[in-house]
């Protein structure tokens, strides 16, 4: 039992050690400015938050693949100056998992890949003003079309801008017109650790 104990141990420690070697871990905190096409309001007027976290597998120096786990809000909303018609403000709250591939130049990542969302609440206001989310449902999956990049200072802080357009109708009735999700993130990241693997 001393034996396998002391196996497990040191299985443990190795894999932690390999962990540190090729894997990064990031915090991510920012802000999503959507707007949606299809709901006759123009703009990026819909401001909600982009927080979670980060993986990062690091393949060689110059290449990456990430996934992210994110609280996402997104939607649209009304410009000051804008007439509203069906809608003034959309708010949709979503479970984002992104999954990215990196290219590394000196201090900045170019990523582009994919995301999947998951729908868990939403809020919809018209063009009176009224609470119509009970009358509303929107699909609850999305899936995304990403490119971003990322300009770290240093081996911890970094700052990014994505850009995310939705590849699926997130209107639920067919009757309806189609919705498109837009979204622009502003991202701050937090590096935990740099692989061993990444570029000095």
């Amino acid at each position: 039992m001393l034996r396998l104990s002391f196996l497990i141990f040191s299985c443990c420690l190795l894999l932690m050690e390999l962990q540190a070697q090729r894997f990064e871990g990031a915090l991510v905190v920012g802000g999503n400015f959507s707007q949606i096409d299809g709901d006759d309001l123009a703009g990026y007027n819909k401001a909600g938050l982009h927080v979670g976290g980060r993986v990062t597998a690091v393949i060689n120096p110059k290449w990456q693949v990430s996934m992210d786990l994110l609280y996402s809000q997104r939607g649209s909303a009304r410009g000051q100056n804008e007439i509203a018609f069906d809608f003034d403000k959309v708010a949709i709250d979503y479970v984002e998992v992104p999954v990215m591939v990196h290219l590394v130049d000196w201090r900045v990542h170019f990523g582009a890949g994919f995301s999947y969302s998951r729908q868990f609440n939403h809020k919809v206001i018209d063009g009176a003003g009224s609470d119509i989310s009970d009358l509303r449902t929107f699909r609850p999956n999305n899936v995304a079309f990403i490119a971003d990049a990322t300009y770290f200072a240093n081996d911890h802080f970094g700052i990014g801008m994505r850009w995310n357009i939705g590849a699926l109708n997130i209107e639920s009735d067919p009757l309806n017109s189609a919705l498109i999700e837009k979204w622009i993130s502003v991202r701050f990241l937090y590096r935990f650790n740099k692989s061993i693997y990444a570029e000095e």
